[in-house]
Parts: C-alpha cells; sequence; structure tokens
C-alpha cells in the first residue's frame, strides 16, 4: 500500500460537458491539467509494506454544474484483476476526502471525530464509497452514488471516479462548486 496526501493540490476544471471525458482514455483528458502526487508506504506491520512499487499517482479533475470525475493514472506493469488466492490482491486505488470540509483528517482513514469518505476501485472492477472514522471502522453508504471506469493500457492503469457534487447524506462529502480547497488523501494497491 501506497499512500499521500496532497500538498499543492489538485486543480479542478470546470467543463461545460464531457465530450472526451467519457472514458478513462479519452481524448478530452489530453486538455486537462494533471497533478502529479508523490507515493510513499503506509508503514504497516506486514511483510514487505515498504516496498512501494508506485512510486507516484496522476491526478486531474474536471467538474460540471452537477458531477465530478477524478481521474486517476499510475504505471504497473503487471495487470493484477482477481484476487486468486489469499495472498494475492487486486490492483486498488482510493481517494479519501473529509466527510467535513472544517478540519484535515488524519491521513489513514479519518479518525472517530474526524470521519472521511473514501472513494474505492479494485481491479476487478467494482467500486465502493464508504465512510470512515479510523483505521477498522470503514462502512458501505446504503446507496451507492459513485460510479468508476477504467483502462488499463501501456502498462499504466486509468481510473476515473465521478460522483455527484452535492449527494444526500449528512457524511458525504460536498464538492464545493467554487474554488475552495479540499483535504485529498490518495492510496494505490498493486
Amino acid at each position: 500500500v501506497a499512500e499521500a496526501q496532497t500538498k499543492s493540490g489538485v486543480p479542478v476544471e470546470y467543463v461545460e460537458n464531457i465530450n472526451g471525458l467519457e472514458t478513462p482514455t479519452g481524448s478530452g483528458w489530453e486538455e486537462v491539467q494533471t497533478a502529479t502526487v508523490p507515493l510513499s508506504s503506509a508503514g504497516a506491520d506486514v511483510p514487505s509494506a515498504n516496498d512501494v512499487t508506485v512510486e507516484e499517482l496522476q491526478v486531474q479533475a474536471v467538474r460540471t454544474n452537477r458531477q465530478i470525475r477524478v481521474r486517476t493514472s499510475w504505471a504497473d506493469p503487471t495487470r493484477d484483476t482477481s484476487e486468486a488466492s489469499v495472498r494475492e490482491f487486486d490492483d486498488n486505488v482510493a481517494i479519501q476526502l473529509p466527510a467535513d470540509n472544517g478540519e484535515q483528517p488524519p491521513i489513514a482513514m479519518g479518525g472517530s471525530d474526524n470521519p472521511v469518505n473514501i472513494w474505492y476501485w479494485s481491479g476487478s472492477g467494482n467500486s465502493e464509497e464508504l465512510l470512515a472514522g479510523g483505521p477498522g471502522s470503514t462502512t458501505q453508504f446504503e446507496e451507492n452514488t459513485l460510479s468508476t471506469a477504467q483502462a488499463y493500457e501501456n502498462g499504466r492503469w486509468h481510473v476515473v471516479f465521478t460522483r455527484p457534487l452535492d449527494p444526500r447524506g449528512d457524511t458525504r462529502t460536498t464538492i464545493p462548486s467554487d474554488a475552495a480547497d479540499l483535504d485529498i488523501a490518495f492510496a494505490v494497491w498493486n
């Protein structure tokens, strides 16, 4: 597991329509500003936890009046898409956002008094929208408002997360329609 919290931020560009942004490798993404996020080990007490094989994540974000799309991309020489045994894992990527925009949450799954929303994608194609209030407290929302699309091309994963700017629910992150900053963190599993 490698994770990072951005220091300089990920610019979110406003677009009138999503032409060329419908797929993870659509031509429209070539025009969107890219933030490169360095990744480091999460420091877990498991074998090879410090073996970081994904050193950076490329992130792009666009929004319309109704939704946000966040595209993540990283180099990965292997396309791991199923858990064939208990010792194998899918490739995965997650985005962590504060449930309440008032205070910066802890980087690893938030805290009991500062929960976070987790947007999670698995190489098997599954996606989940989760709420976490610290390690081991992850729960799924009853209604998932998140969708994902993925492509693996030329040794790179491209995963696009799409969600309404203002979803239903008190503990879901509302994405500001203005230029307000949001604390955001990323994790990649290889």
